[in-house]
């Protein structure tokens, strides 16, 4: 009944309640699907993910790419942290690494996460980095041009939760060349997460819900039976009802993955992984007085 009047949008796994998020997914879904069905691809296509830390920004992405990965462009995925690059020398390897997709037959899907860190010092250093293989498809190598050839690049925020964050930030720094990089970008999609963005966030609880099934239904099938799923109902109310997970959709996940799910055929109280491991990802006397509370 609460979901009765609101869209849901599913690409794989992932599912969205939130109007906005939904549209920036189908837009982004048709650029990668015209780029795709382009017979001559002479450059990568640039596209960014914006959102909080954990929200499953890379999660996203990756199940709208499984819906190719059976056709006939075969989808590779490579994922670079610019954060634990030591300077632009190391960006030449990780360039080389794309093409050799191409030698081995393959579309690489590149996640260049966290590419709005710090370069050396700069604040956004590394967008000037990118001009080059994001306008021309080429990067230099010991003083010679090599072309990248096809390629999705996929820019994942790790300091800016929204592309207007980013923006706002980006243009008050001349030398970081924002606007050009901004201006080869053909699209982006802000992901919202499970938690709340603020004390007006009425739909944090169905994201939570959409998400916990998603992770259950892979890693526990057993516990899903067509539409229902079993699961003890404080269980349910903690996942759902807990302030915030300190990690985002990672720490959902690490929270399931600690469980003792394997051939359970329903997820009970005492599954749960105990209060001293529940506090990485939550505040484990919150979680667990939601788990024990009377209805």
């Amino acid at each position: 009944l609460a979901c009765r009047d609101l869209p849901i949008e599913r690409i794989g796994a992932w599912a969205s309640i939130d109007r906005t998020e939904i549209e920036s997914m189908r837009s982004v879904r048709n650029i990668m699907r015209e780029y795709l069905a382009q017979s001559r691809r002479t450059r990568p296509l640039s596209l960014a993910v914006f959102g909080p830390p954990g929200s499953g920004k890379s999660f996203a992405i990756k199940q709208m790419a499984r819906e190719w990965n059976d056709g006939p462009t075969r989808l590779q995925v490579l994922e670079f942290n610019l954060s634990q690059f030591a300077s632009p020398d190391d960006l030449p390897a990780a360039l080389q690494r794309v093409r050799d997709c191409a030698v081995e037959g393959t579309l690489p899907l590149v996640f260049w996460d966290e590419f709005d860190t710090q370069l050396g010092g700069r604040e956004m250093g590394w967008l000037a980095q990118f001009l080059a293989p994001m306008q021309d498809g080429a990067f230099i190598d010991s003083g010679i041009s090599r072309p990248i050839g096809p390629a999705i690049f996929i820019f994942a925020g790790g300091t800016h939760p929204t592309m207007a964050s980013f923006k706002a930030r980006a243009v008050e720094l001349p030398g970081a060349k924002a606007t050009d990089f901004l201006s080869r970008l053909r699209g982006y999609v802000d992901i919202l997460g499970p938690n709340p963005f603020g004390a007006g966030d009425r739909t944090a609880v169905l994201r939570r819900a959409l998400l916990l099934r998603a992770l259950l239904a892979m890693k526990a099938p057993g516990l899903v039976r067509g539409s229902q799923l079993d699961i003890d109902p404080g269980v349910l109310r903690a996942f759902l009802d807990v302030p915030s997970y300190v990690h985002g959709a990672r720490s959902m996940e690490s929270i399931i993955d600690m469980s003792a799910l394997t051939g359970r055929l329903r997820f009970e109280r005492s599954a749960l992984p105990p209060r001293h491991q529940l506090s990485l990802h939550v505040e484990a006397e919150e979680f667990l007085a939601l788990v024990h509370r009377a209805s």
